[in-house]
């Protein structure tokens, strides 16, 4: 099948009309006569066009194919199998979220989404494989924070690059993680109607007998915050106030089963969110084996351990021990090695079977470095200054780096556990990190990771929102010639030699007419 990188180049077919007219206005030369005298010669009337005649129809057809074979030579022409042939005809897909869908049972988002479908295009749903939508019901058992951009990159991968794209969906920052992606082709985006503010119970959590832990989340397009206190529980069903809580309610549970805590709502109290009460957590072990000339090391990460377990009423149970009695770290959930020597291998396995490892530098040899500390998270404002690293390892998942762009923490998913190779130490002649305020929230988001269960920081509730020109990809345009041109086969040789060859044929047949 015959396409064109660049269709406007048709165009220049306008100058067909230059041979035509040509032919159209062409006159037969007059006669010679040969005369002995022109005093005889009388003045004869000028010769007008009575009519439009074609002259020379070969040489007008070929002059004509000459000229167009010009115009698919500056339009670029190439050849795909039918089987490519998809790929350059484009498709229409207009994406629904599930959010848009709630959106579209009853809202004038209705009508622009079935004006498209009446103008040819697909409804389907953003959501992982875009299954065709029959409906305007919500799915059950969709993802609340799908990552749209991942997404977008799927989406690009599978459709040709003149595909008309439009995609209804919020702007909320729950579903745009990573970095933005580069597409081949271009999107139009429709953002929903600001969402109304969003309060929820994150957590609940007894901490003793009559001791509740409770967390409250409030978000709105401009933010996200978090209230805890812990309440005093007496009664069996009780309203519970705080300063900095909403009005809350628990219940025992009957049967054996778990307590509830919900938001007190007396306008809507079937509406109401609740949590199942979390009975109080075990005592987590943690073990910090290192070097003696790394004592201070070991102290300031158990130093930033016991503020992190105040702060989220986790009881811990540190022990700090010697390289030589990984025999005592058989129960504990993390273990940090600060030592130079290799990580034996029942500790790896160990991992294997659920357990955390973080090892820092191994080597005595270091590179002086005077680089911040990026964390990937938004902790850090002030970032901490770096002074000495090791080569990190390319493999895993990278989560601090240095301003060079350089892996400084890494994990990598070993069975049911995590490995974590920092390539520094907690020192401060290494870095600045181990005396920054932020330094034991650092070290709580490794003691959650630690644990199985998911953390309320996971912000299924989060309603900020984030700009249009934030959202969306940025235009690759190289990326998108490359792609056009794969499994194509080039026609500009073919092309060439056809030009020559009328070339050729039209001034043998000229000159033949001359002659």
């Amino acid at each position: 099948m015959l396409w064109f990188s660049a269709p406007f180049a048709l165009f220049s077919l306008v100058a067909l009309t230059i041979p035509l007219v040509i032919h159209l206005l062409h006159r037969h030369p007059g006669k010679h006569l040969k005369v002995g005298s022109i005093k005889f010669l009388q003045e004869s009337q000028r010769h007008r066009f009575k009519s439009f005649r074609l002259h020379e129809a070969p040489l007008l057809l070929l002059r004509a194919a000459l000229v167009a074979i010009l115009a698919m030579l500056l339009a670029q022409p190439f050849w795909v199998s039918s089987d490519d042939a998809f790929r350059y005809k484009g498709a229409a897909w207009a994406l629904l979220s599930p959010e848009a869908l709630a959106h579209a049972q009853n809202s004038p988002l209705r009508h622009e989404i079935d004006s498209l479908k009446n103008a040819g295009y697909e409804l389907r749903l953003f959501a992982p494989g875009f299954p065709l939508l029959t409906s305007y019901s919500t799915p059950q058992g969709l993802n609340e924070t799908e990552d749209y951009w991942s997404l977008l990159r799927e989406l690009d991968a599978i459709l040709p690059d003149s595909s008309r794209i439009v995609i209804f969906a919020p702007n909320s920052t729950k579903h745009f993680r990573g970095e933005r992606p580069a597409l081949r082709a271009s999107v139009i985006w429709r953002t929903l109607p600001e969402t109304k503010p969003n309060q929820w119970i994150a957590e609940a959590r007894w901490l003793g007998q009559d001791s509740l832990l409770a967390v409250a989340g409030f978000s709105d397009a401009r933010q996200t915050l978090f209230a805890r206190e812990v309440l005093q529980v007496v009664n069996r069903d009780r309203l519970l106030t705080s300063e900095n809580l909403p009005p809350l309610a628990w219940s025992r549970a009957v049967n054996g089963g778990q307590d509830t805590l919900r938001l007190w709502r007396t306008d809507a109290a079937p509406r109401a969110s609740s949590v199942l009460i979390e009975p109080s957590r075990d005592i987590k072990h943690v073990a910090i084996i290192h070097d003696e000339e790394r004592s201070d090391d070991a102290r300031y990460v158990q130093a930033a351990l016991t503020a992190a377990a105040e702060f989220e009423y986790l009881p811990i149970r540190t022990n700090v021990l010697q390289p030589d009695q990984i025999n005592e770290t058989i129960n504990s959930e993390l273990i940090f090695w600060l030592s130079e020597q290799t990580v034996p291998t029942t500790l790896f396995e160990q991992i294997s079977n659920g357990t955390t490892l973080l090892r820092d530098a191994a080597s005595k040899q270091f590179e002086p470095v005077e680089r911040k500390i990026i964390v990937s998270t938004d902790l850090v404002q002030d970032p901490s200054q770096l002074s000495r690293r090791e080569a990190a390892p390319n493999n895993g998942i990278v989560l601090w780096r240095d301003d060079a762009g350089e892996a400084l923490l890494s994990c990598e998913r070993i069975g049911t556990g995590s490995f974590y190779h920092y390539a520094s130490r907690f020192h401060p002649l290494w870095s600045e990190l181990v005396h920054h305020a932020a330094f034991p929230q650092l070290m709580l988001h490794i003691l959650r990771e630690s644990e199985s269960a998911p953390h309320w920081h996971d912000l299924a509730g989060d309603q900020r929102a984030i700009s249009l020109p934030q959202i969306m990809p940025h235009q690759n345009r190289a990326l998108a010639t490359s792609h056009a041109f794969a499994g194509a086969t080039s026609l500009h040789l073919l092309f060439w030699i056809a030009a020559l060859i009328l070339f050729a044929l039209e001034r043998w047949l000229a000159e033949r007419r001359t002659a």
